[in-house]
């Protein structure tokens, strides 16, 4: 009932609810993201993405799950789709190494690919 009336708020553009749901969420969400996701600025931006595609969905909720769990669905898609373009990332870098040095460039400084992203 809980989740009824918190669903039906951020529905209707209610702010609060919005902020409510991320106080209740946010730390159980990111518990288990970081069992899977050792690295920190990984694990939260990952939640913010469940959070984003959360919001995104929740027209379409429709309650046969608690929206806790609900959300840790969608973390499991998230986390799937981390490893899946690491995985890409990491290929295509072994086969084609000069392409990391022109995305470094294209990227800049601040947003360069560190080492240990394109490792599995």
């Amino acid at each position: 009932m809980k989740d009824k009336i918190l669903v039906n708020k951020i529905l209707n553009k209610d702010k609060n609810a919005t902020e409510q749901l991320y106080k209740l969420y946010s730390c159980k969400l990111l518990d288990f993201i970081s069992q899977k996701i050792p690295n920190h600025k990984d694990a939260e931006e990952i939640l913010h993405d469940v959070f984003i595609s959360s919001l995104d969905s929740l027209a379409i909720f429709n309650f046969k799950s608690s929206l806790g769990t609900w959300m840790i669905g969608i973390a499991k898609h998230e986390i799937v789709d981390y490893y899946r373009k690491k995985r890409i990332k990491t290929l295509v870098f072994s086969h084609f190494p000069f392409l990391e040095k022109i995305v470094d460039q294209a990227l800049g400084p601040g947003l360069a690919l560190q080492e240990t992203e394109t490792k599995i």
